[in-house]
């Protein structure tokens, strides 16, 4: 809410004017050389309306699940490599097929995570090739494992015990 004043006695540069009926008409940038007199004080309320986007994230109840062993784990993962392959030019390369992978375990209520590979090591252990790559983790009872899920590099890495 603003507040007109009375009388304006010093020159001064108008940045902002309200435009009130019968009380001030000043364009806005115009210095003012004489005092400008209002009969009375008029309380203007601005109503300011903005458009913003906003992500929407859609909640789904998932129960957790927990992988049975090692060789369940081997399983889904082989079952799911075939289908990350996209029809027509575009190229997948290992981000693409790690949140891939993870996104199918997620849905399937099976918790796996995505994972930046720097230098080719995760905890001393060779996991890849390059300088940056991208894999999973997953931990199975109480052992953490790296996976590489790029079908044609596909296996799983023992890291370390979780509660070492």
């Amino acid at each position: 809410m603003s507040i007109v004043p009375r009388i304006i006695s010093e020159p001064q540069v108008v940045t902002q004017t309200e435009y009130i009926d019968h009380i001030v008409k000043v364009p806005l940038e115009k210095v003012i050389e004489k005092p400008v007199y209002v009969d009375r004080v008029v309380e203007v309320e601005k109503v300011v309306e903005e458009v913003v986007e906003v992500k929407v994230i859609k909640h789904r109840d998932i129960s957790v699940r927990q992988w049975e062993d090692l060789e369940h784990f081997e399983e889904w993962v082989q079952a799911n490599l075939v289908s990350l392959t996209p029809m027509g030019s575009y190229k997948l390369d290992c981000d693409d097929y790690a949140m891939r992978l993870q996104e199918k375990a997620l849905a399937e209520g099976y918790p796996l995570s995505c994972h930046l590979v720097i230098n080719g090591h995760i905890l001393g252990k060779k996991v890849s090739d390059g300088y940056l790559h991208m894999g999973n983790l997953v931990i199975i009872d109480n052992d953490i494992y790296y996976v590489e899920p790029q079908p044609d590099d596909f296996k799983i890495v023992w890291l370390c015990k979780k509660d070492a």
